[in-house]
């Protein structure tokens, strides 16, 4: 706090900006460091830190004491402390009964005669999971895959003419597209797979959809899933059918609008999903066989009439409980 004074009383860097960055890290850093066994302290204890942080925020937006905290959360875009302790026990709990060969965290059971005002740290994250309806489904931890088994996957992220999509028109994206589609992946030498994921209900979950000339489907993801998760399990759809259907194409490409799904399936790391990592390995298979495969970026909603198929299947599906 005795930092953010002087910062504050200075001519120089005493911007709101200014203040704010130093509070989020250096001083809120200190604040929270080693925190999460936090959630078990009683409540005094717990208001005790949030005016600390209370008063650092006036301090940052020059606010008085009778302005409400919320708009000092809403001006300096920062959330009660109790809310970072809470997210940083509950992502403690999760690494914690990940670790191999630990059955105490594994196979905790309450005990009755426990203090009632005196609760474990597991009895308090497994409130905080039901409270935020947390899911209980987790990955597995994997173990690293062998460098020697990593293949390039053929793709790209660009078309022949570099724009940023809102400086033109769909129209001339829409042929931008169509132009680079044409070059490099003739209609009369490649099958064109358009995938497509979509999120328009977050109670719902995402939804994927892939359209070609040999198959078109659509698939419900179900809750607590994301845009990206469509993204992917659209191409992870597209790839199945492929591995389904060698004797019909000699070569074939994923067309996806989303970057991103593109970049994490073509990465090299190792900090990815189940559902990536079964993307590329399906997407060897049929390379062995002496199938090409390559994945290309389109714009979105620029007109291309496949992938308004594929976005119009994402948005069509039904979900799974």
């Amino acid at each position: 706090m005795k930092l953010l004074k002087r910062l504050a009383g200075s001519k120089w860097g005493s911007s709101r900006k200014t203040l704010n960055t130093t509070y989020n890290m250096y001083v809120k850093p200190t604040l929270t460091y080693c925190s999460e066994i936090m959630i078990v302290a009683n409540e005094s204890n717990k208001q005790s830190m949030e005016k600390v942080q209370n008063e650092d925020l006036r301090i940052v937006s020059g606010a008085v004491k009778t302005n409400p905290i919320n708009s000092m959360y809403a001006l300096t875009q920062n959330k009660p402390i109790m809310s970072t302790i809470e997210q940083q026990a509950l992502i403690q709990y999760e690494k914690m009964i990940r670790l191999p060969n630990n059955s105490v965290w594994n196979n905790f059971t309450e005990h009755p005669n426990e203090m009632k005002t005196q609760p474990s740290f597991i009895k308090q994250v497994r409130k905080l999971k039901k409270e935020y309806k947390i899911p209980d489904q987790r990955e597995i931890l994997k173990h690293p895959s062998n460098p020697m088994d990593y293949t390039e996957i053929p793709h790209s992220l660009s078309l022949n003419q570099k724009f940023r999509k809102e400086d033109v028109a769909p129209s001339v994206a829409k042929v931008i597209a169509q132009d680079t589609i044409h070059e490099y992946y003739p209609p009369e030498n490649w099958l064109h797979i358009y995938t497509d994921g979509s999120l328009q209900n977050t109670e719902i979950g995402a939804g994927a959809g892939v359209t070609c000339d040999l198959f078109s489907f659509y698939k419900g993801l179900g809750k607590y899933t994301t845009n990206f998760d469509g993204e992917v399990e659209a191409i992870k759809l597209a790839t199945q059918q492929l591995l389904y259907r060698t004797h019909c194409f000699n070569q074939a490409v994923i067309l996806s609008d989303s970057k991103a799904a593109i970049q994490a399936i073509i990465s090299t790391s190792e900090n990815t999903s189940d559902k990536i990592r079964e993307v590329r390995a399906i997407l060897k298979q049929p390379r062995q066989l002496g199938k090409a495969i390559a994945i290309q970026w389109v714009p979105a909603h620029c007109g291309l009439e496949g992938n308004e198929k594929a976005d119009a299947l994402a948005k069509k599906r039904e979900p799974k409980y």
